[in-house]
């Protein structure tokens, strides 16, 4: 391919990306119309940001409120100890799945970062001690390894995954 033609994929790709990204749920044909192409070149360039795995999968937003849960923010410093293989291991392969399905506990997206803190978990739960309780399983669970952590809570949420919230939008007004 040229290099004229791969600049000019790449802005396709993008001006698609950005569609998928504020109306993901549109059938292939309005998804075209939006974006400017034929149905045919939306569904390949599709394909092709799924083959190269610019697009990892698809999902739902839901709204936690309206599930009588909460959003959650989960911030860890690691602390200074170093880690045998044992348990450097078991953190890669644990999900916690059946103590987080008790608590009611789901993980929505888990960050490995840059900055005061190491690791960055966005979860929903039904009341902030079931948050409290998913600190104390992995303190529990790996005991040194944490030298710092803050739970926080999210009261509204305006936007996410690029879509806006309009009825936290009203209530923001409200509360300001």
């Amino acid at each position: 391919m040229s290099k004229i033609k791969q600049e000019q994929q790449t802005i396709d790709e993008k001006i698609v990306l950005d569609e998928l990204q504020q109306h993901g749920n549109e059938n292939i044909t309005l998804l075209s119309k939006k974006c400017g192409f034929a149905p045919q070149k939306t569904r390949n360039l599709i394909k092709n940001l799924e083959k190269k795995k610019v697009i990892l999968g698809y999902t739902t937003i839901v709204d936690e409120q309206k599930q009588g849960l909460q959003k959650f923010f989960l911030l860890l410093k690691r602390s200074s100890t170093k880690l045998d293989s044992d348990i450097a291991s078991k953190i890669v392969t644990d999900r916690f799945t059946k103590d987080l399905t008790d608590l009611g506990i789901t993980i929505e997206s888990s960050y490995f970062v840059h900055g005061e803190y190491d690791w960055f978990l966005v979860f929903t739960a039904p009341e902030i001690n079931h948050a409290k309780r998913l600190v104390s399983l992995v303190l529990t669970r790996y005991p040194q390894l944490v030298s710092k952590y803050s739970i926080i809570q999210v009261l509204m949420t305006l936007k996410s995954s690029h879509i806006v919230n309009n009825d936290s939008i009203a209530k923001l007004r409200d509360f300001l």
